[in-house]
């Protein structure tokens, strides 16, 4: 089945107690047991782990990361093989990959990622004495030495961004998954900028798939969640990784997962068409005298291989003109919100150097766009009137 039909259908859901085609919110933390202290409904116990909402997202979203992206892209995964848990967050998402691991452990990142994820497993990977490399995750040669470290009982962690947040560069995941897979690591993709509907991590090698559904998977800007996806789920790191979620109650709130489950109906029209947009303004404005670089993933072949829809809502510039330049456009810009996220139905920019702070590897003449669903057009335009002398 097509993915636009399972999104808009939630996989063709009928509430079975009211006959709706919208699912309830149940806000229960607990459930109730039968007079021989059986469960009534198998598998809810107790809120810190289990809701109906979170069921229903989970089943569709593992139904989508198990299909190749294509024909000839990546290999057909059994849906029942993939697991899925929604989390309070993207950020606790991403975090309870490390939780899982063991002191000396070695996990190996890549040196441009989204900052707040980067900044989190640095100041872990320090407490709880993991080993940590940060790397180009594009060089392979550097991926491969990063893996030798450690010693040879201990577990490696291979994580990376697909396409990365804000440069927009695209690794190659099935190079890094043979890697991995020589060496006994675990791959682990934060698909968040590409989200499902354009990216099949599983397919590709990848062991892990994680997403901030807060950005377009939800689309709305009006909740914070997250998605961990796997395969395998019998090792024992799997296992760790599934038990960690309840422990730490890192769960979405009941209304959160309603939320998702609504805007992931619209899911699959909204990324083709944001990144339908991001790729014309990437095209629109190539050889503009005030840009140095237009950072967009049209031009990789890694991610014209792996991907099919678009290359994602995000879209980086570089101005000739540095911090001033940068400063003044932002300033001039007029349809696009200044403000911080993405993959809302708005368009937003943000100037992302100063966010990030002095160790930041982003250059302070990057400004970092969101492209929404609002006309082409109009956008151009007021990018246009932006730069306009710059």
């Amino acid at each position: 089945m097509h993915i636009e039909t399972l999104l808009a259908q939630l996989d063709h859901f009928i509430d079975p107690q009211s006959a709706g085609l919208v699912p309830a919110i149940q806000p229960s933390t607990t459930y109730a047991r039968l007079p021989d202290n059986q469960l009534m409904r198998p598998g809810q116990v107790y809120g810190r782990d289990h809701n109906p909402g979170y069921c229903i997202v989970e089943r569709v979203l593992a139904q989508i990361e198990a299909q190749p992206i294509a024909d000839g892209i990546g290999s057909m995964l059994d849906a029942h093989q993939v697991w899925a848990q929604l989390f309070a967050s993207g950020q606790a998402a991403g975090m309870v990959l490390l939780q899982a691991m063991r002191p000396g452990d070695q996990v190996i990142a890549g040196r441009h990622m989204y900052w707040a994820l980067r900044g989190q497993i640095e100041r872990f990977c320090q407490t709880w004495g993991l080993g940590l490399h940060l790397v180009d995750m594009r060089d392979l040669a550097a991926v491969e030495q990063a893996l030798s470290q450690g010693g040879a009982d201990c577990w490696r962690l291979v994580l990376c961004e697909a396409p990365t947040n804000p440069m927009l560069h695209m690794p190659d995941i099935p190079a890094l998954a043979a890697l991995c897979q020589n060496q006994g690591a675990r791959l682990a993709v934060d698909a968040t900028a590409a989200t499902p509907i354009l990216l099949r991590a599983l397919t590709l090698g990848a062991d892990l798939v994680f997403h901030s559904t807060t950005k377009a998977l939800n689309g709305h800007s009006d909740m914070l969640g997250g998605v961990l996806l796997g395969r395998e789920a019998n090792s024992e790191f799997m296992q760790r990784l599934m038990s960690l979620r309840a422990g730490m109650g890192a769960v979405p709130s009941a209304f959160d997962a309603w939320l998702l489950a609504r805007g992931m109906r619209t899911a699959a029209l909204r990324v083709q068409t944001s990144s339908a947009t991001a790729l014309m303004l990437a095209e629109a404005l190539e050889g503009h005298p005030a840009l140095r670089e237009i950072l967009y993933p049209h031009r990789e072949d890694v991610a014209c291989r792996d991907m099919r829809g678009g290359f994602g809502m995000l879209l980086s510039l570089r101005l000739a003109g540095g911090r001033d330049a940068v400063l003044t456009a932002l300033s001039r810009l007029r349809l696009f919100a200044r403000a911080t996220s993405l993959g809302g139905t708005e368009s937003l920019v943000e100037y992302r150097a100063p966010i990030e702070g002095p160790t930041s590897p982003v250059p302070d003449d990057l400004l970092r766009f969101s492209i929404g669903l609002e006309h082409g057009q109009d956008l151009l335009d007021d990018l246009r009137q932006a730069l306009e002398g710059l």
